[in-house]
């Protein structure tokens, strides 16, 4: 029984440790990230009525995205668990997966909009 548990705390040990730290998440938050996936909290998809271009999020924390005509740039803060992002300080984005390529996001205000996006250029 007892080797049973030294296994199963091991292999525990292992899957904590692929888990990406902090600061691996926040390094593959820049980059240029082009839209794959946009709905709202009904689960309509955007992309049929807008044009999602691109969004650019900079090392120095300045962000700019662009849907159809509208350009949006600002500043955007992480939290320090790497869990929630906000868009100039009113627009708040729970972090649902992050990955070098991949970025799922949803908005918790204003709206609860959905963006599933993936990286062109990585800074």
């Amino acid at each position: 029984m007892s080797k049973i548990f030294g296994l199963f705390i091991i292999c525990s040990l292992m899957l904590i440790s692929c888990e990406p730290t902090n600061e691996e998440k926040a390094a593959y938050l820049y980059g240029e990230w082009e839209w794959v996936k946009a709905v709202d909290d009904q689960g309509n998809d955007l992309m049929e009525n807008y044009v999602f271009m691109n969004m650019i999020l900079n090392t120095n924390d300045s962000f700019v995205y662009l849907i159809d005509s509208t350009y949006v740039r600002g500043k955007f803060k992480l939290d320090e668990d790497y869990t929630v992002m906000r868009f100039n300080y009113y627009e708040v984005w729970e972090i649902l997966e992050i990955t070098n390529d991949k970025l799922w996001i949803r908005n918790i205000v204003p709206t609860k909009d959905e963006w599933t996006l993936t990286k062109k250029v990585d800074y």
